[in-house]
C-alpha cells in the first residue's frame, strides 16, 4: 500500500475534524507513525497518523491511558479517533523533558529528580495485569539479535565475530532477575513533556512486565541526557546494596544494547538524527560495572570509533 504524503494526510484531517484551520507536521519518534498538530481557533490538538490500519495498538493505548490515569500518572487525554490509524489527542506543547534539562540549573534537576522518582513509584504500582508483553529473557535474546544484525553487522560488515559477541553479551544478561514489575519501557526525556509545570509521559503503548529497575536506568542512562544531569538522576540509586547494583548496571547493560540496536535500524532507514545519540550511548556502557575494555564489545566499538570518526 502506497503511503500518503504530508498533503494527503492533512487534507484527510482537515475533511474530518471540523473547525481546523492550520495543520502543521510535529517531529516524529523512532516508530513509523506521523504526527501533526491541527488548530481549531485559539486550540489545538494533536493527531497520530498510522500509516496503515493498526487497531490493535490504538486499542492498547486507549486501555493503557486509562490504566495510567487510574495511577495517577499524566498522559495525554484522547479526544477522538478516526477509523483505525488516527488518534486526535491532547496537545502538550513543545517542552520535552530533554529540551528542559538542556538548560536546566542544578536546583530544577533535583526537582526533576524528585518529580521522576514519584513517577517511577507510580509506574510499579500498575497491576500486571494491565499488560500482555513480558521483558523476558526471549525478548532479551531477540533485542541482542536486532543489535548485532542491525548495528554491529551494518556499520562493520567485515566484522566476523558478531556470532561470539552475542554470546558474550547473552552471558552477562542471563543473570539478570526473573522478577518483574510494569514498566512504561520506553522511559526517557523524550517521552516525558511539561506542561502546566507537570509531567506527562508519551509513547507507552509498549508498556510490559520487566525487570525490577528497568524504566529507572532507561531514565537515568538515557542516551539523550547531558552528562552533569546523569550524575545528579544518579542519586535515584543512592543507598541500593550491592546485589541491587548488580542488578541496576545489568539492565542498564540491557537497556544501552537495545538502544544502539534502534540507532543502527533507523540510520540505515535514512534517519541519520539518531546518529549523535550512538556516543553517549557507548559512554554509558564503558562506565557499566559489567563492561570489561578487553571485552569483544570493547573491541568492536574501539574499530567503530575509528572508522565514522565517532
Amino acid at each position: 500500500m502506497r503511503e500518503k504524503t504530508d498533503q494527503e494526510v492533512i487534507n484527510y484531517l482537515k475533511h474530518h475534524v471540523s473547525g481546523v484551520e492550520r495543520v502543521s507536521r510535529l517531529a516524529g519518534d523512532a516508530s513509523t507513525r506521523n504526527y501533526f498538530r491541527l488548530f481549531t481557533g485559539a486550540q489545538s490538538i494533536v493527531a497520530m497518523v498510522y500509516p496503515e490500519n493498526n487497531s490493535d495498538e490504538i486499542n492498547r493505548i486507549r486501555a493503557l491511558t486509562q490504566n495510567y490515569r487510574e495511577a495517577g500518572l499524566n498522559v495525554p487525554e484522547i479526544v477522538d479517533q478516526i477509523g483505525d490509524n488516527i488518534l486526535l489527542q491532547e496537545d502538550l506543547g513543545d517542552i520535552s523533558l530533554q529540551n528542559y534539562l538542556s538548560d536546566a540549573s542544578g536546583e530544577e534537576t533535583l526537582e526533576i529528580r524528585n518529580d521522576i522518582q514519584i513517577v517511577l513509584e507510580k509506574l510499579k504500582n500498575i497491576p500486571s495485569g494491565k499488560t500482555f508483553f513480558n521483558m523476558d529473557l526471549d525478548k532479551m535474546r531477540f533485542e541482542i539479535d536486532f543489535f548485532i544484525n542491525n548495528f554491529v553487522n551494518r556499520f562493520i560488515p567485515s566484522w566476523k565475530s558478531g556470532k561470539e559477541l552475542r554470546e558474550e553479551i547473552l552471558q552477562k544478561l542471563e543473570k539478570i532477575s526473573t522478577e518483574t514489575i510494569f514498566a512504561h519501557r520506553d522511559f526517557h526525556s523524550r517521552n516525558i513533556f511539561i506542561k502546566d509545570s507537570s509531567l506527562y509521559l508519551i509513547d507507552f503503548q509498549d508498556s510490559l512486565l520487566a525487570p525490577k529497575y528497568y524504566d529507572a536506568v532507561s531514565f537515568v542512562f538515557d542516551s539523550y541526557l547531558k552528562p552533569e544531569a546523569r550524575e545528579i538522576f544518579l542519586s535515584i540509586f543512592k543507598n541500593k546494596t550491592k546485589p541491587e547494583l548488580e542488578q541496576i548496571y545489568l539492565t542498564a547493560y540491557q537497556r544501552n544494547i537495545k538502544a544502539l540496536g534502534t540507532f543502527g535500524f533507523q540510520y540505515f532507514s535514512g534517519n541519520r538524527k539518531f546518529f549523535h545519540s550512538i556516543k553517549p550511548t557507548i559512554s554509558n556502557l564503558r562506565k557499566n560495572i559489567h563492561f570489561a575494555e578487553t571485552s569483544l564489545l570493547a573491541k568492536f566499538f574501539s574499530l567503530l570509533e575509528k572508522e565514522y570518526q565517532i
